[in-house]
């Protein structure tokens, strides 16, 4: 039997339908997102090679929830503060943060980390939901995580820290996991 697919809208809807019902399953669901981001920080040269790059990214994520979802196609905003480790010699890269996404509510928040491994401009990795607070408290959930960039504008001296300015991006999770507690 095929799970239908149920966005984090009708779970709320329902809970607050049947009140003091106590029997709200927990739901799954796999959503497909794609975000563009902003970023910005700071370079180091950490060695010959290797160059640090700290800062955070920020954007717009479009989520599908799948064919029969009240909120076919929702919005949030994201902000992710990260570093990354570039390889000069061979252009691989290594990246790890931290994630924030609302829908513009402060005591409704999801809290996610990441990880990807690449070559400059592309990496891949694994995206994992860590919790949440308000409506989002208990959430859960993980999935791939595509990430492209360009880096567009370099100020300064990388030996001494340069400012990044102007990367730019986006990232896809083709199919993120995603549970829901009942409540």
């Amino acid at each position: 039997m095929k799970k239908q697919k149920i966005t984090l809208t009708r779970i709320i809807f329902t809970t607050l339908l049947l009140g003091s019902i106590n029997n709200v399953q927990a739901e799954e669901m796999t959503l497909k997102i794609m975000a563009p981001w902003k970023s910005e920080g700071q370079m180091f040269r950490i060695s010959a090679n290797e160059v640090l790059i700290q800062g955070h990214s920020e954007g717009m994520m479009y989520i599908d929830a799948g064919k029969g979802s009240i909120d076919a196609l929702n919005t949030a905003v994201f902000q992710c503060p990260g570093k990354t480790l570039v390889n000069m010699a061979n252009g691989k890269l290594e990246t790890i943060g931290n994630c924030v996404i609302s829908r513009g509510e402060e005591e409704n928040l999801i809290f996610a980390e990441f990880a990807c491994k690449g070559i400059t401009g592309k990496c891949e990795g694994k995206f994992t939901i860590t919790g949440g607070i308000g409506k989002f408290r208990g959430i859960t959930g993980s999935g791939k995580m595509i990430v492209r960039t360009v880096m567009t504008d370099v100020v300064g001296d990388v030996g001494t820290g340069a400012v990044l300015k102007g990367s730019t991006g986006l990232v896809v999770w083709p199919a993120l996991k995603v549970n829901i507690p009942a409540k």
